[in-house]
Parts: structure tokens; sequence; C-alpha cells
């Protein structure tokens, strides 16, 4: 009762709880740490530690089987992403050789159908720019009056031109030189029915009397030659050609055709000199070489002319048979087009009428009977 009854204001040491002696061994030791103020962790004495620290190794934390296991069932089974070193080199494609390379077609890889029609293509192309191009022309320079030209008479003959002739004009510009054979060869022909005709009066003079008659057939059938193939050559064939060029007439095309190859044949019959055809050639030089070897050199230089007016003929059916097809133009297109012009001819127009009326009245009058 005496602790409880002393004076709580009394000397401290009484009570002090660190008045003990084991507490002041403790307190007073030189092992104790420095406080928390004064701790320099840079200072020498504070290195070893830190050193001795960082050498402890930690040890790995433990996992229970259990927990490995669920660990490796839930791992993903996709494919593994590439370490990040691998992405410093640039991504290179393998070859698959198993692949076939890409084709390439050659540039000269089009057959001769695909050729053929890629040239006719081109050909319908520039005949439409040139087309578009003439009509430009005659927009802008109006409607003008041209004056007929051809044939091309004299001024002093009675007989006038006809028509109107400009192959610069009416004919492609790829196809004029085809034009200008034509006339050349119109204008040769021309000239040999008439040296024909000239040199056939030869042989009659020269022939004697028993073989005259012979010679004197062949002489006026040239005279006929002369006057009727000339203008019959210029409209059977020369015009036809100019006229299948400006229109684009398939029709006037197949005219052509027809028209020059019994031409051409023409030319092989006057070589040969049949007797009596009324052409100076091979055979009626040979029989005249007894008589008149002059005469007869005639006649053979006139079977060779007739034989070099064959060669711009053949020529000129080739070449613009080569334009017929490659133009697109048919046998098909040439039989509508006949048709389409016999329609719009009065004649023809006529004539249906008529017979038409005749098959109605005679139909009328066999059913009134």
């Amino acid at each position: 009762m005496a602790d409880f009854e002393g004076n709580p204001f009394g000397d401290p040491s009484e009570i002090n709880p660190f008045a003990d002696a084991a507490v002041k061994q403790a307190s007073s030791s030189d092992e104790v740490a420095p406080a928390t103020d004064d701790y320099n962790p840079f200072s020498e004495d504070a290195k070893p530690k830190a050193e001795a620290a960082q050498d402890v190794p930690v040890p790995p934390p433990t996992i229970s089987k259990k927990e490995a296991e669920k660990k490796k069932k839930k791992k993903p089974s996709g494919p593994k992403r590439p370490a990040a070193s691998s992405f410093s080199e640039p991504a290179i494609l393998q070859h698959d050789p198993d692949t076939p390379p890409a084709y390439t077609p050659a540039p000269n890889a089009f057959s001769g159908a695909d050729a053929g029609l890629r040239k006719r293509e081109e050909e319908i192309a520039r005949k439409e720019a040139e087309l578009a191009d003439r009509e430009k022309n005659i927009a802008r320079l109006g409607p003008v009056e041209h004056p007929n030209n051809f044939p091309p008479f004299p001024k002093f003959c009675p007989i006038k031109p006809c028509c109107y002739i400009n192959i610069s004009e009416a004919v492609p510009p790829n196809q004029k030189w085809k034009m200008w054979m034509l006339t050349a060869l119109l204008i040769f022909y021309s000239i040999l029915l008439i040296i024909n005709f000239a040199v056939s009066i030869a042989g009659v003079v020269k022939q004697p009397d028993k073989n005259s008659f012979n010679y004197a057939i062949t002489m006026g059938v040239a005279l006929a030659y002369m006057l009727l193939f000339i203008p019959g050559a210029t409209f059977c064939w020369w015009y036809p050609a100019y006229h299948a060029y400006r229109n684009d007439s398939s029709l006037a095309f197949m005219w052509f055709f027809f028209c020059m190859a019994f031409q051409c044949l023409g030319f092989v019959l006057n070589a040969l000199g049949i007797p009596n055809l009324g052409a100076c050639g091979f055979v009626l030089g040979a029989s005249l070489f007894s008589s008149s070897s002059v005469v007869g050199t005639m006649y053979i230089v006139m079977g060779v002319l007739w034989l070099l007016a064959l060669i711009p003929g053949v020529i000129a059916i080739v070449s613009l048979h080569r334009y017929y097809r490659s133009s697109g133009m048919t046998i098909q297109n040439a039989t509508e087009e006949a048709m389409t012009g016999a329609a719009k001819n009065k004649y023809v127009r006529h004539a249906a009428k008529e017979a038409v009326k005749t098959g109605v009245k005679a139909s009328v009058a066999a059913a009134t009977d």
C-alpha cells in the first residue's frame, strides 16, 4: 500500500522504467545502429551492407504440382511467336518449287485467225476515220456541183462526159494505187485494141489470096472489138471498181470480179491469136512467117503485149479481193444490196405492179368461170 500512497509528483527516478540496469546496458551498447535521421546510404559503412544484400540469392517461388499441370493445360497450342531478335532482319518470302510461275504471253502469240481479225478491225477503224473526215469536209464546204469530166472526150466531140470522177477524193489513200493501176490498164487496153486493128489490116494486105478471107474476118472482128470493148471495159470493170471504192458497194465489187475475170480470159485468147476471133497473136503470126516475116513478127509482138496486159489484170483481182475480204463484205451483202436496188428502181416496181394486176385478173376470171 506504500506504493499507492506515494506522491505521484515526487522524484521521477523512483518510477522511471528506464532506470533498470538491463535497459541501461542495452541502450549504452556500441553496436546499436544509428538513428534513421542520421543514416547516410552513401557512406562507406553502408556500402558493404548493400553489396551483401545484392549478393544474397532470392529463392524462386514454390509451385505445387497441381498448379504446374493447370498452367500447362491452359497454355495455348498456337504457333510460337518468333523472338524479338528475329525481327532484326527483313522478311524474305520463300519460293515454293511446286508452284508454277505466272503465265506471261509472248508479244506475238496471236494465232492466224486472231491476227486476221485484228487487221480487219484496224482496216474498218481506218475507213471510218476517213469517212468521218470526208463528211466533215463536205459539211464545211457545203454542196459543190462538179462538172462532168468522164469519159474525157475532146471539146469538139459531139459526145459529152456523162459523170464526174475524182479518184483523189473518192478512193481511200491506201487504195489509190490500185485505182491508178486500173486506169493505166484501161488506157493500155484501148491502145492495144487500136494497134490490133492496124496489124490485122497488115495481115490482110500481105496474106496470099487463098487465105485472105480468114484474115479479113479477123480484121472485121478487130474493128468491132475496138468500137465496143473500149467503152465496154470502161463501164464493165473500171467504173464498177471506182463505184465500189466510193460507196463501199459489195455488189459493185462482185460485178468487177466477174467482168475482170472474163477480161483476163480474153487476154489469154487474144494472145493465142486463133483465126476468125479478131485478135492478132501467136497462131496467126506463125502462119504469116512464110509470106511476110515482118507482119508475122508484128503478130507475135501483139501476142506478147496481150500477155503483158494480163499481169495487171490478175494483180487487180487479187488485191481488190483482199480489200473486199478485209472490209467485212460478203456475197450476202451483195445479194441484199441487189434486192434493195431492185426495189428502189421505178421500172422494176412498175413491172411488179403489172405482174400483180395480171395475176389478180387471171384469178378473178378463173373464179367467175
